[in-house]
Parts: structure tokens; C-alpha cells; sequence
């Protein structure tokens, strides 16, 4: 069989998944409106209104679960697809990186291991998202959102979602998968087209390599520097008396997400904190007392900063899903290694990855059982931030690095396809 004939070894997968609204955000022009229409003072309508808190619901919680089994099976088979941008700001024939919304790559022989596994749940997300826009459902999950925004209803009731649009956002495509360098044999063209098309896909592919061991890194970065603040000191609220959420002194800050986190649900300007209110011990004012559910709230950087968290003595739950996490995507790195060849830092990205699946497996092998092993054991869990705080030293190393090999010259990837 020829060059040109070659069975292509990589395919692109192409869907996306559409989520319910996380928040209902109000322009200037909007705020004057509706203050106006409610006779209220502008200054008191915020910028964003968090809806739809998964915690305040099962059926929520359910939705919620379905669509990140769509991405685990996504991310265990694919690696998001890069592309090679020219700017004004660029040399001739330099480029920069970008993602491609909505495209990854997938090695052809597991196209048919994927589809069957993703399009099962993808059904079952589709099916979720009529179950929400039921009336009774529906209107429970309305009833609860309309208890917890308070007297903000009112600001809010105006542009809250119906069940149609409700339904309308729980969307997933059906996954196109087309060949990556070409849907024709090189052959075809003419051999400067030929040429020039067959360094495109290269170059293509290496951008994707690139993208996703950079991306790789973030993730791991994220998720051992989870653990690392799990085996740490919890982080409290302080507003100054007189704040607006001066009720939030004391509350416990327990995740705090960024766009980058759920774009879907996040705007790129603001946080997602999850925080657990509470109360000093009236016996020992240095010791709190939790009161009510963790709740969501969504509010810009400065927002939070306004709130003065600083970390106390005290130390922090240990979440299971935070090893969880972990645990996935070390096994993850290893599934891709293929994929990743001998793209900058992918050698001390998968190393890393095997050194913190050990540890992770001398300390119990599963989430459950580490956690129960740290919360047990003080010294375990100091012994516990030193080794992931050093795994987080080694990754933001292998970033720096990475960064700055990126600099030089493009490197090829030969692919299935075509050669002169």
C-alpha cells in the first residue's frame, strides 16, 4: 500500500454539550430598567444572579452527574483539538495555537468503543432534561431558587428561564467523526497541493499534541493543588460589620470555581464560591459551628476579596472527590500516553503521573480509603501536603517549561497521510 492510500490513524470528534443556565446577569441599560419598572434604586440590582444550585436538588444533582459522564468518557478517549492561527503581530509563517471549539482528536481504532459508550448516556442526559422540564419538577426547582434569591425575586422572577427554555438548554450533538488530515487520498491532488496539505495536518496534530499536554498540566496543577489544600487549614469569611453579606462572617469557604472550571456555567469575570455558613461556639469563640446547607454564590474577584477570607487553625474536611479527581485523571494521562508522543514536557507529565498514581495507591489505592486513612492520622495528613505540595512544585516546573521550549520552533508529527 502506497503513502497516499494509508488508512488515517486519527479521527476528529465534534459535539457539544448545552447546560441550564447557572445565573441570570443584568446589563446597565437592564438594571435602569427594572428599577425604574420596580421603583427600586438601581444600585441595589447586581450584575448576576446565581440560579439552579445543584445542591438545592436531586433532579439537578442527577443532570448534573449525566453530564459529567459525558465528558469523563469524552476526555478518557480524546484530546482536545488545536489549530495554527496567523495574527498581524506574528512573523510570516509563525503562528499561534488555538483550541477548536468543540473538536477533539481520537485515534481511529477507538472511534467504535467511544461512540457506543457516549451515546448511551448521551440518551439518557436527553431524556434528564425533559424529566426537568416537567411542570411538577419544574416548578418545585423554581419554588426553591425563589426561597433562596429572597427578596431578589422580584429583581430576578422577570427573566427566570420557562421550562421550554429550560428544556431547549439541555442539548448534546451527535458526535461527528471525520477523518483529521483529509476526507480524499493525497493522491488526488496535485503534489504541491499534496505537500501543502499534508504539512497542514502535521501541523495541526502538533498543535493538538502541544495544546493538550499544556492542558494536561493545568489540570493536574488544579487537582493536586486541591489535594494539597484538602490536607490543609480551612478558609473563613470576614466581611467588616456594615458589609452587605456581613451574614457571611465566619462562613467556610469550600470550593471556589472559575470560568475556565465550567464555562457553560461561569462567566469569564466572576467565581463560583460554595461557602458553609456558621457560628463561633458560644463555649469556645475560637471553634464554629456550622448552620444551614453549603450554599452557591457567584460574585467577581474584587467581590471576594471584599469579603476577607484568611485561613484559620482549624483544618479543612477532607472531600473525597478531590482524590476522586485525581485518581481519573492520572489514569487518564496514561490512556492518552499514546497520543502524546514526544511532544515539550509530555516525559515528565507521564512520569509524574505514575509517581502520583503510586503514591495515591501506597496510601490506600482507593478515594474512600485515603480519606478515612488521612482523617485519621494527623501526621499522615502532614506527610500527605509536604508529598503533593512537591508534586505541585515538580508541575508548575514542567509548565514554566514547557512555556518557554514553546517559544522555538514548531517541531513535525508525521501522521497517516500522504508523503511526496
Amino acid at each position: 500500500m502506497s503513502e497516499e492510500t494509508k488508512q488515517i490513524t486519527y479521527c476528529t470528534v465534534k459535539f457539544q454539550i448545552g447546560w441550564l443556565p447557572g445565573a441570570i446577569g443584568f446589563t446597565d441599560a437592564a438594571k435602569s430598567a427594572l428599577a425604574n419598572q420596580l421603583n427600586i434604586d438601581k444600585r441595589v440590582i447586581r450584575g448576576s444572579y446565581a440560579i439552579l444550585g445543584a445542591s438545592r436538588d436531586p433532579l439537578i444533582q442527577q443532570g448534573a452527574a449525566l453530564k459529567r459522564l459525558l465528558t469523563t468518557i469524552r476526555n478518557q478517549y480524546t484530546i482536545s483539538e488545536y489549530t495554527l492561527v496567523a495574527t498581524a503581530n506574528k512573523e510570516e509563517n509563525d503562528f499561534k495555537s488555538e483550541k477548536v471549539a468543540g473538536s477533539y482528536l481520537i485515534e481511529a481504532c477507538k472511534v467504535e468503543e467511544f461512540l457506543a459508550r457516549f451515546n448511551d448516556v448521551r440518551e439518557s442526559y436527553l431524556n434528564w432534561g425533559k424529566q426537568v422540564a416537567e411542570f411538577a419538577n419544574y416548578q418545585r426547582i423554581k419554588d426553591a431558587d425563589q426561597a433562596a434569591l429572597g427578596s431578589d425575586w422580584k429583581v430576578v422572577e422577570p427573566k427566570y428561564p420557562t421550562s421550554f427554555q429550560m428544556a431547549d438548554a439541555v442539548s448534546c450533538d451527535l458526535p461527528r467523526i471525520e477523518p483529521f488530515n483529509a476526507s480524499f487520498t493525497l493522491a488526488d491532488v496535485a503534489p504541491a497541493t499534496a505537500k501543502m496539505l499534508r504539512e497542514q495536518a502535521e501541523a495541526r496534530l502538533a498543535a493538538s499534541v502541544d495544546g493538550a499536554v499544556g492542558e494536561l498540566v493545568w489540570e493536574f496543577q488544579e487537582m493536586v493543588k486541591s489535594v494539597a489544600q484538602n490536607c490543609g487549614k480551612r478558609v473563613r469569611l470576614l466581611p467588616s460589620l456594615g458589609h452587605p453579606q456581613q451574614d457571611l462572617r465566619y462562613a467556610e469557604v469550600q470550593q471556589i470555581l472559575r470560568h475556565v472550571d465550567d464555562p457553560d456555567s461561569i462567566p469569564v469575570d466572576k467565581l463560583l464560591i460554595t461557602v458553609q455558613r456558621a457560628q463561633p461556639k458560644d463555649s469556645d469563640k475560637s471553634k464554629f459551628i456550622q448552620t444551614g446547607k453549603a450554599e452557591d454564590i457567584l460574585l467577581t474577584q474584587e467581590e471576594y476579596n471584599a469579603l476577607k477570607p484568611y485561613e484559620t487553625d482549624e483544618s479543612r474536611v477532607l472531600t473525597q472527590s478531590s482524590f476522586d479527581n485525581l485518581i481519573w485523571l492520572a489514569n487518564k494521562i496514561q490512556s492518552v500516553k499514546s497520543m502524546l508522543g514526544s511532544a515539550t514536557g509530555s516525559d515528565s507529565l507521564t512520569k509524574l503521573a505514575e509517581e502520583v498514581s503510586a503514591t495515591l495507591g501506597n496510601m490506600g489505592g482507593s478515594a474512600a480509603e485515603i480519606t478515612k486513612q488521612l482523617r485519621n492520622s494527623g501526621f499522615a495528613r502532614q506527610q500527605a501536603k509536604a508529598t503533593f505540595q512537591s508534586f505541585l512544585d515538580k508541575l508548575t516546573s514542567t509548565e514554566l517549561e514547557i512555556r518557554e521550549q514553546g517559544k522555538g520552533p514548531r517541531r513535525k508529527i508525521k501522521v497517516g497521510g500522504a508523503s511526496e
